[in-house]
């Protein structure tokens, strides 16, 4: 089954696949040369992969269900009836390095950059062509290499609507998502603040949103840099005031008889316990502030690529991605502040004096316990509203601004005509009561 509902089936016999759409007529079919036994869903607009099963050609045939066509035939060692999602995986690492001109031609080079417009690669003699024809000359081509620097989520954003299969048009401003003629029919029909996507990018200023996020992303690593180093500082207090506590026992212990053997391994135990738990809980700050710090560089270096080599639509939609996930370590740092997990821990010991009654009053040491102060680290802080990211509100058409004039007359040719209407493609039908009849116009009248 198709994202849009219809339904693929293959005729072994036939050597056929044919497409049903969701009342169950035919809508169209393809012919298979080498025979047609599974088939899979790839999930690339509308493409297919059929197996051959036990016919004389043993292949995996790649289908274009959108041009109707066969797209590129993989040839295979050995008979193979069921097909997987994670072998096509493997096959379509190769497909998607081809050249997508000659995959239409069932020829195999690989492509050497990679047309943002057209959304397929090229080989060298089809990108000589693509540049000069006249449909295509003006589109955007990156070296593939360089679109394959592209993070793995930026990839996956398409210029086309999964559900229909159709190149997004418009941007809904209400839902903040980009739309296809057919989700404003199904999904938009309520939302006024409609307007064009290419207006949206237009105005949506992605190179200085990305600033930001990098300006924030360079002020979460400083922060987390110093809590770090202030944790390292602490770690480094608190072994300093261990041996200097220990020094201190010991200094008590030799002025004291072997009784107070037993107190001061006892002492030690707990001295050692208490740093070896305050250490502990330091550790695991560090561990969660090492992690952070390695997802915000991985951060960086996504940016920098998508500034580079992501088209305008690709770096629009990845925007609010990467802005959640900065977010997302902007709270961990909030988190911290807000909980007492920065409070500096210090260990303090207090001797007894009263040595005189030891031997019959005193049950311990001493006592070893940590003091907490609040931290002292001033992190760097933007101000909220220059942190904010916002998408650029373009002026949707209202019907006061709107001025009404005769685009075409229709010659209706009938009397006692009461009701009209407009169906999506643009075709107008009317009722004619008294010849008891509905008639359809296409545009032209």
């Amino acid at each position: 089954m198709l994202p849009d509902g219809r339904l693929v089936f293959t005729y072994c016999d036939e050597k056929t696949v044919k497409v049903f759409n969701i009342e169950g007529a035919k809508d169209f079919e393809v012919k298979i040369p080498f025979g047609a036994f599974d088939i899979e869903y790839i999930g690339v607009n509308s493409i297919p992969a059929v197996t051959s099963g036990a016919s004389d050609k043993q292949c995996l045939t790649i289908i274009d269900l959108e041009r109707k066509l066969i797209k590129k035939t993989i040839s295979l060692s050995s008979d193979n009836y069921g097909i997987s999602t994670l072998k096509l995986s493997c096959f379509m690492v190769t497909f998607s390095q081809s050249c997508g001109v000659c995959d239409l031609r069932l020829i195999t080079k690989p492509c050497i950059v990679w047309c943002t417009e057209c959304d397929e690669g090229l080989c060298k003699e089809c990108q000589e062509h693509h540049r000069l024809s006249k449909a295509s000359r003006n589109h955007s081509v990156i070296p593939f290499t360089d679109y394959e620097k592209l993070p793995t989520d930026v990839l996956k954003i398409s210029q086309y609507c999964s559900k229909h299969n159709k190149k997004f048009e418009m941007f809904c401003q209400k839902h903040e998502h980009p739309c296809c003629s057919k989700c404003i029919v199904e999904s938009h029909k309520e939302c006024r603040d409609i307007v064009d996507l290419d207006d949206v990018i237009k105005n949506y200023e992605t190179p200085n949103a990305l600033f930001e996020i990098e300006k924030t992303l360079v002020e979460v690593a400083d922060n987390l840099q110093k809590i770090r180093q202030r944790q390292h500082d602490n770690m480094s207090t608190l072994k300093e005031k261990r041996k200097e506590i220990e020094k201190e026992i010991k200094k008590t212990r030799t002025e004291i008889s072997n009784y107070l053997d037993k107190l001061q391994e006892d002492l030690m135990k707990q001295l050692n316990a208490i740093e070896e738990k305050e250490n502990s809980k330091i550790v695991q700050l560090l561990s969660s502030i090492e992690k952070k710090e390695k997802e915000v560089e991985e951060c960086q270096k996504n940016i920098i690529n998508i500034k580079q080599h992501a088209t305008n639509l690709q770096m629009f939609l990845s925007v609010k991605q990467i802005e959640e996930d900065v977010s997302s370590k902007d709270k961990f740092l909030n988190s911290l502040f807000e909980g007492e997990d920065l409070n500096q821990h210090f260990m303090e010991f207090e001797i007894n004096g009263v040595f005189q009654k030891i031997m019959f009053d005193i049950k311990s040491f001493g006592d070893v316990h940590i003091e907490e102060k609040p931290a002292d680290i001033v992190l760097s802080r933007k101000k909220a509203k220059e942190a904010q990211i916002i998408v650029p509100i373009v002026q949707s058409r209202s019907i006061e601004n709107i001025k009404m004039k005769i685009n075409k007359k229709i010659n209706l040719q009938g009397k006692r005509i009461y009701g009209c209407c407009m169906l999506p493609d643009g075709r107008l039908v009317f009722t004619y009561n008294r010849e008891g009849k509905v008639s359809v116009f296409n545009y032209q009248g």
